[in-house]
């Protein structure tokens, strides 16, 4: 496992070591210089942070599946084109024995910034700022991590499918997630947009100007999810006509057609016909495309948001039914604070880093916050919302650029997301 430190203010002690943590802060380095470039919707910086995003996931290997989910709406500006991105690993496993349909682990962030003209401090005069905002923490260090993620979790992944390929026991399948959100910042009309403002654009009419990629794929799985269920409804009710019930296991197929998988389709059929007589079966679920699409496939949402601020970020568990997974972080940062000794070098490093980043506490007063885990969160998905409390001083103006991040909270709140990555996916 690589893990990477940004704080440059560590000694070096071993070369070999060294050499490692280097490669790794410049990999994430050299995502971010790819990313932190003006992107506010359909500009040519958005455009080329799209194309960057679905080319490096690409380039992964040949089980990451890329797609977009491409769409237009009315907004404040007119008809406007969103493009979400979306990548999924896909494992083949032929099949397996599951105590339910395949579930995701969901990352998501935005990949769009916001527009120059709707940032504090913006000069109309100075032709030189109309697209000079960066993001920096209004994502482009999301992306950037997930990214990251998605690199040093690629053969964890792999090993992890390869384990229950190998095993015999009924399990929970989980495959990883990334989605890349466009239109999460607020959209204006050209009129309202570039009058002169010396405060940050505050959002007259919230429901309809911001969240376009997240309310749409939410709508749009869960219309999928609907039509599922409304296919399994007509299979139990064929279960029910012949007094058959209905296994609370499965036997899950990638829908590959593998000889393994054609095998045991053929002793599961064996089974059922042995079993009609104590009127009970197994239910027999190939993946298809959609299966990646439903909203009830989501075992956890993560959304990333404001990452990498100078100070000491502060995060709080915000939803209840998604406490057990903050309280592994908040054990995952605690043991690697410890292994790292962090406490004792605490005060000659900048920052706060002595500080603890996972709250102890909640803090529902954080789950007001708009942004794109709501789409997900009223259809009762499981979702961490890790977004700091308060902001980061320099949200939403010329100031959230690289010159104002702090790598070394970047590098660790990375550090403990791949740790419980790792952790998430274990083999069971």
């Amino acid at each position: 496992m690589t893990i990477i430190n940004c704080d440059n203010n560590n000694k070096k002690n071993d070369d070999d070591k060294n050499i490692i943590l280097d490669k790794s802060v410049n990999f994430f380095q050299s995502i971010l210089e790819k990313i932190l470039i003006p992107r506010s919707v359909n500009s040519a910086g958005h455009e080329t942070v799209r194309q960057y995003i679905k080319n490096t996931l690409r380039d992964l290997n040949s089980r990451w599946h890329i797609e977009e989910d491409v769409f237009r709406t009315r907004t404040p500006a007119g008809q406007v084109k969103f493009q979400n991105i979306i990548a999924t690993y896909v494992p083949e496993f032929g099949c397996i024995r599951s105590k339910s349909s395949l579930k995701r682990t969901i990352l998501a962030c935005h990949y769009d910034s916001l527009k120059s003209s709707l940032v504090k401090g913006h000069n109309n005069t100075d032709i030189n700022q109309v697209e000079r905002f960066t993001g920096a923490t209004d994502a482009a260090v999301s992306c950037s991590m997930m990214i990251y993620l998605a690199y040093t979790m690629n053969d964890h992944l792999e090993k992890h499918w390869l384990h229950h390929f190998n095993s015999n026991r009924t399990i929970q399948l989980n495959t990883l997630q990334l989605i890349f959100f466009d239109g999460e910042e607020i959209i204006r009309s050209e009129q309202n947009a570039l009058r002169r403002n010396k405060r940050r654009y505050k959002s007259k009419s919230p429901q309809s100007d911001s969240l376009f990629g997240s309310k749409h794929l939410a709508n749009k799985w869960e219309k999928i999810t609907n039509k599922i269920h409304e296919q399994r409804k007509r299979f139990a009710t064929l279960a029910n006509m012949t007094n058959m019930k209905r296994s609370s296991r499965y036997l899950l197929c990638d829908g590959q057609d593998s000889i393994s998988a054609k095998q045991r389709l053929i002793d599961i059929q064996n089974e059922n016909q042995n079993k009609k007589k104590n009127g009970k079966i197994t239910e027999v679920l190939i993946i298809s495309p959609q299966d990646y699409h439903t909203i009830d496939g989501i075992q956890l949402f993560i959304l990333f948001d404001l990452i990498g601020g100078s100070g000491s970020p502060r995060f709080y568990n915000t939803n209840l039914n998604t406490s057990q997974h903050f309280q592994q972080l908040i054990q995952i940062e605690k043991s690697y604070l410890q292994f790292n000794n962090e406490k004792k070098t605490a005060k000659s490093m900048s920052g706060g880093s002595n500080k603890v980043f996972f709250q102890q506490n909640p803090a529902f007063m954080v789950s007001f916050v708009r942004d794109d885990h709501l789409p997900f969160v009223i259809r009762n998905v499981p979702a961490l919302h890790l977004i700091p409390h308060p902001f980061p001083r320099t949200w939403h103006s010329m100031d959230d650029n690289v010159d104002n991040l702090n790598f070394n909270s970047i590098g660790r709140f990375t550090n403990i997301m791949q740790l419980f990555l790792l952790n998430f996916f274990r083999p069971i």
